[in-house]
């Protein structure tokens, strides 16, 4: 049953209670198909069989097939984590590099620059009916309180910074819109009154998941509803489901809604870190 397959993947890749020699051996591909081996072996061991009218093998899998038959399509696969995730670390590095900048232009008085984060994650409620259509859509996803709606910890600490509590802000969306249902348009207005703003001086820099869905959306908001002009995607820390659809998110931005798309390099330079 999903439920079955669920608590196993949990115990294999989260509680790690499912142990092998090739267990964390070889990446994560091979810890798939070790994880779908053990699987099968469980399921032929409980003696669950196919018809006589059947000649499929008795348990076939694919990342589609898993994806079509557990509706779970909120998926960044695994070439896109490692562009952005990768061994020297370019994500944290890049996090805690800004989170020194703020920490050095926000408490200093001279300072023309104010750094604010606000993090928008996916947070769903699976007892609120009127979520159901993204969840027909997408599949259970960023359950609230449950661990895929985490931050990850370079976000996570810098959330948690003592000297930069007020500068982050965490907005809690469960629609494919960053604005609707959210407080992201006061929140807004609120940073650029008390910092006694233009609107049309307001930089912002954009990175984060999806590419083709929330990053993309969230670029069209803040430039043809809110009119925000200028507005900065980070492409080297960004990722799509799969390397394709972060390039069509990316186009669609630059090339439809004449919004820059920087390079890492880039966006450092922007943003002055």
């Amino acid at each position: 049953t999903y439920q079955d397959c669920r608590n196993e993947w949990k115990d294999f890749f989260i509680e790690n209670k499912i142990r092998g020699k090739n267990k964390g051996s070889g990446g994560l591909k091979n810890d798939l198909e070790y994880f779908i081996a053990t699987l099968t072996n469980k399921i032929k061991s409980n003696n669950i069989k196919t018809t006589s009218k059947s000649s499929k093998p008795l348990v076939k899998y694919s990342y589609h097939n898993i994806l079509r038959y557990f509706k779970h399509m909120v998926h960044i696969d695994n070439s896109e984590c490692e562009r952005i995730w990768n061994e020297e670390g370019k994500l944290s590095q890049t996090i805690n590099e800004l989170k020194v900048k703020a920490e050095k232009a926000n408490n200093n008085q001279e300072s023309n620059e104010k750094y604010y984060f606000i993090h928008i994650r996916d947070w769903h409620d699976p007892t609120n009916p009127y979520q159901y259509p993204e969840f027909q859509n997408f599949g259970f996803h960023c359950i609230k309180g449950s661990h895929g709606a985490d931050f990850i910890k370079p976000i996570e600490d810098l959330i948690t910074s003592d000297s930069l509590e007020q500068y982050n802000i965490v907005i809690d969306s469960n629609t494919l819109s960053c604005f609707a249902g959210t407080e992201l348009d006061y929140v807004l207005r609120t940073i650029i009154k008390n910092e006694n703003l233009l609107h049309g001086n307001v930089e912002m820099g954009v990175f984060g998941l999806v590419t083709n869905i929330k990053v993309k959306l969230l670029a069209y908001e803040l430039n043809e509803i809110y009119g925000y002009k200028d507005i900065n995607i980070c492409k080297d820390l960004s990722a799509g489901f799969y390397n394709k659809k972060h390039h069509d998110g990316l186009d669609y931005i630059e090339e439809i809604l004449g919004i820059k798309v920087l390079s890492l390099e880039e966006f450092k330079s922007k943003f002055n870190f």
